[in-house]
């Protein structure tokens, strides 16, 4: 809900600080609860990076778009 509107950049600090209150308000001391933010915050953008990584490099349209490859000489 933090992110539907963002005020910075996906959502950066805002969706923090909204995990840390939730969490603080569920009894959580502020210390442990900022770290469980940016632990979360961390692993989601990185798991992100790399699933966007890996379908990018083995997208067929990135493929068309770079045109063929080097031409394969046929030997024989």
């Amino acid at each position: 809900l933090l992110t539907a509107i963002p005020l910075t950049p996906a959502g950066f600090g805002f969706v923090e600080a909204g995990i840390i209150g939730v969490l603080f308000l569920y009894g959580v001391p502020q210390e442990p609860a900022a770290a469980v933010a940016l632990v979360d915050r961390g692993l989601t953008i990185v798991t992100v990076i790399i699933f966007g990584g890996f379908l990018y490099a083995f997208s067929p349209l990135v493929r068309r778009a770079h045109g063929p490859g080097p031409a394969v000489r046929q030997t024989g």
